[in-house]
């Protein structure tokens, strides 16, 4: 009697193991996060869809849209001339926080949904900055990250191929070392199948992620 289900347990588990590896899934990735946008302003937004977190795919046909209450909008989304990567183009109403959704088109668990975009009336009425924490954080949804780490982030279904981060595992410079070239770190681990990718993050990227993964971790809900 207790066989039965366990075989039945190991079978869902390996199904599910192949159907990742095989191809099922792809990381989006946004390039260059805004930190706020301007009513009626055009705002773009470049992506890059890559498969297991590392091949670009061409060839989709992403849908990005934007919701801030009962109105939603809906991105021109066209290929950014660079292998698996894209730029959508909005153009925002009204002020509000705007939460955008890119679903590349790839299949399941290729869907990113970002943390709200404050969008103010005006340029003079900039939203206040954020902490390096914050920042931290929405860059580690932004890039993808909350695709494959273990995290209880809302908005995001984790496909659970990499360890939630618990803060202080690695000393801050080991962190940003990692962040910023994790072939030349992780040896080849980095190029596996669900290996950490090189996202070409910015200095002050790395700094913010390192200042969310250390002080906060992934063992949180934002929902």
């Amino acid at each position: 009697m207790i066989r039965k289900p366990l075989f039945l347990t190991f079978a869902i588990a390996a199904a599910a193991a192949l159907r990742l590896g095989a191809g099922g899934w792809a990381v989006v990735s946004v390039d260059t996060l805004p930190e706020s946008g301007v009513a009626a302003a055009p705002v773009r937004l470049l992506f890059t869809v890559r498969q297991h977190g590392h091949t670009p795919v061409d060839g989709l046909q992403p849908a990005v849209t934007a919701v801030a209450d009962k109105d939603r909008i809906t991105a021109s989304v066209q290929p950014a001339g660079q292998p698996g990567r894209y730029v959508a183009t909005f153009t925002f109403p009204r002020p509000a926080d705007w939460i955008i959704t890119v679903d590349s088109g790839f299949g399941a668990n290729s869907r990113l949904t970002l943390l709200p975009l404050p969008v103010v009336a005006d340029a003079g009425h900039a939203p206040t900055p954020q902490t390096a924490v914050g920042r931290g954080l929405r860059l580690f949804v932004a890039k993808g990250c909350v695709t494959c780490h273990q995290n209880r982030l809302g908005g995001n279904t984790s496909i659970g191929m990499a360890p939630a981060l618990v803060p202080g595992k690695h000393p801050d410079g080991l962190l940003a070392s990692i962040l910023l070239k994790p072939e030349a770190v992780l040896a080849g681990r980095s190029a596996q199948v669900g290996g950490m990718p090189n996202l070409g993050l910015r200095p002050d990227e790395v700094t913010a992620l390192v200042a969310f993964i250390n002080s906060v971790g992934t063992a949180i809900d934002t929902r």
